[in-house]
């Protein structure tokens, strides 16, 4: 009777005890031999005994002719008891064939003739070979003795861990790679190490890493995911840390594609799994803040502060957030501490002179100031470019405008692609009587930022300042296109349409007795108020005013102490029935003197004193 040995030989239900019994077979006929002194001849199958033959294979491949050739040297020489060779001929059987489950099938039917010849550590590394082949190579264990069985999961435990060390060396490597800014030799060993253990938790973040530090944003994405759901399949995969960093990795990646929601999501369960992660907090607070979450962020903020006072960025953060609501002596008190621990923190002073500003303690904003423009000098750090910016403002808030020219000038130098050092450049010169220059900065503002309203507004204000009237309509258009709920643009807009449609005023000579036409008009138009106006939203209880929608920071309306939600009900005694009353009265009647509000705040009456440049 033929012995066949198919493909998968040790994978079908040819089992173990079936080679034990025909080597027991042969052992039984090597006793035989010795007695008769003459071994007696095989059986010889008949035709008719044997199985019909396939039909031939045109043109076969050579491989496959020597498969089958070494299949059955393979069966002939376990038939004759060379277990050695039989071995052997498998293993050769192995290096022919390139699916990883036949080539481990190979392997284990060589290691399982060798341990039948008592060579277990041989054995053993052939099964080590053969789960490298195949990590996930089904083993039928019931087709084996026991003692076989425990020799295959004893090799594929001592591959696996061989693996893992041969990956934690190739993560270390990768890691010191990627402090050095190497990008590619660190992507190269870490898709290494994935590929010899590839639930390693450690490389796979540190590959996301590189991922999105490279640009690969979605794919440094399915990376971190794919270490959430390693660890949601086995709780207890990532340590605590490695979970935290994964959440605030993917909170940032979702942040910068403007998936806010997501982003925030990362954050909360970020904070949950380690809540002593400043940096976690701190990402949950600018993102909240992204979300007009203000009180929310505010708390994350301080969160993260308790949690790193010493970090600069995380102060200046929440320095942020006094600022943005207002909470000037809480900004002072935080960045006056910081400013005297770090002296050389030019960020902070940048931060303490505008809630010092905020607060009216201008002097000292002037100083803070000065102390940025000491520590950056080059704007190296563009904290120089906006100190000058910011006392611009300051100078021009106080009505001293060639010192504002002067900051605004020197704001330009250091950053020319500044918008809002040209605009108050162009709002000094406007103020001092140099329409032509303010013309120019505020095109040169144009030029960097043609989608912002306001700056077409004051392009037109400096056209209206030189009589420009058909120009200044074109620009205040402009700005209505761009925005067109924005009131100030409309009343110039109707000043500018005013002036191009009434007739020139005349004189009459006493000389000549004749008419002639006087030279236009030229008045310094009023600074903005820094305010923006809605309808008032209860028109249908008989009320009628002005919604106070947005307050400019350090503007007339927010230093005299007007507040987002007032409703403005009369200004100078005369009744308001819209923001653009407001802005057109203020055009028309009210230069160099105080303009009083009269304002409900929480439904309680309140008079407020603008002064109107």
């Amino acid at each position: 009777m033929r012995f066949v040995c198919p493909d998968r030989l040790w994978r079908t239900t040819l089992c173990a005890l079936c080679l034990s019994l025909l080597s027991a077979g042969w052992v039984a006929a090597q006793i035989e031999e010795e007695e008769l002194g003459e071994p007696s001849a095989p059986d010889v199958e008949s035709p008719q005994d044997r199985p019909s033959l396939p039909e031939p294979l045109l043109a076969p491949a050579p491989e496959i002719d020597r498969r089958t050739e070494l299949e059955a040297e393979a069966e002939q020489a376990y038939l004759e008891g060379d277990l050695d060779r039989a071995s052997k001929t498998y293993q050769e059987l192995a290096t022919l064939v390139e699916e990883p489950s036949a080539r481990a099938g190979y392997l284990v039917s060589a290691a399982w003739l060798t341990s039948q010849q008592q060579q277990v550590d041989t054995a053993r590394e052939i099964l080590i070979r053969a789960v490298a082949a195949s990590p996930d190579y089904e083993f039928q264990a019931q087709n084996y003795a026991q003692e076989f069985v425990d020799l295959y999961y004893e090799a594929k435990q001592r591959y696996l861990a061989e693996q893992q060390t041969r990956a934690g060396e190739l993560v270390r490597s990768a890691i010191d790679n990627l402090g050095r800014g190497r990008l590619d030799y660190a992507k190269g060993q870490l898709e290494e190490a994935l590929r010899m253990a590839p639930d390693n938790a450690i490389a796979l973040y540190n590959l996301g890493l590189v991922e999105s530090r490279a640009g690969g944003s979605d794919t440094a994405i399915s990376h971190f995911e794919r270490l959430l759901a390693l660890d949601a399949r086995q709780p207890g995969t990532l340590a605590r840390d490695l979970r935290a960093r994964t959440l605030s990795s993917l909170g940032l990646l979702y942040y910068e594609k403007n998936f806010l929601e997501d982003a925030r999501t990362h954050f909360e369960e970020a904070t949950r799994v380690d809540p002593s992660s400043a940096g976690s907090w701190n990402n949950l607070g600018l993102t909240l803040r992204r979300l007009d979450r203000e009180s929310e962020a505010m708390s994350a903020f301080q969160q993260a502060v308790r949690l790193s006072p010493e970090d600069p960025s995380i102060v200046s953060n929440l320095a942020s957030s006094f600022i943005g609501a207002e909470k000037w002596l809480e900004a002072v008190a935080l960045l006056s501490e910081v400013t005297d621990k770090n002296p050389v923190d030019g960020l902070s002073w940048l931060n303490l002179a505008l809630a010092q500003r905020g607060m009216g303690n201008i002097d000292g904003a002037r100083e803070s100031l000065a102390r940025v423009l000491a520590l950056d000098p080059e704007n190296r750090n563009r904290l120089a470019s906006q100190a000058s910016t910011y006392l611009a403002v300051i100078e021009h808030e106080n009505d001293r405008m060639f010192e504002a020219a002067a900051a605004a000038r020197q704001a330009t130098e250091l950053d020319p692609e500044s918008v809002d050092a040209w605009v108050y450049l162009g709002l000094a010169q406007l103020a001092t009587e140099d329409s032509a220059g303010a013309l120019e900065s505020f095109e040169q503002a144009q030029t960097l930022a043609p989608t912002r309203a306001e700056v077409h507004n004051n392009v037109g204000t400096a056209r209206m300042a030189q009589s420009d009237f058909e120009g200044a309509k074109t620009a205040f258009e402009q700005a209505l296109a761009i925005r067109p709920e924005f009131h100030e643009a409309q009343a110039n807009l109707d000043e500018a349409v005013r002036r191009l449609t009434a007739p020139p005023p005349t004189v009459v000579t006493q000389s000549q007795g004749r008419k002639k036409k006087a030279k236009p008009e030229r008045r310094r138009l009023p600074k903005p108020i820094g305010a923006e106006f809605d309808p008032v939203p209860y028109t249908f209880l008989g009320e009628t005013g002005a919604l106070v929608a947005r307050i400019q920071a350090g503007g007339p309306a927010n230093r005299a102490g007007l507040k987002k939600g007032d409703v403005v009900m009369s200004v100078d005694g005369r009744k308001i029935e819209s923001g653009q009353a407001i802005i057109q009265y203020i055009y028309r009647e009210a230069e160099n003197r105080d303009v009083i509000f009269d304002v409900l705040r929480d439904g309680k009456p309140k008079r407020v004193r603008i002064r109107i440049y």
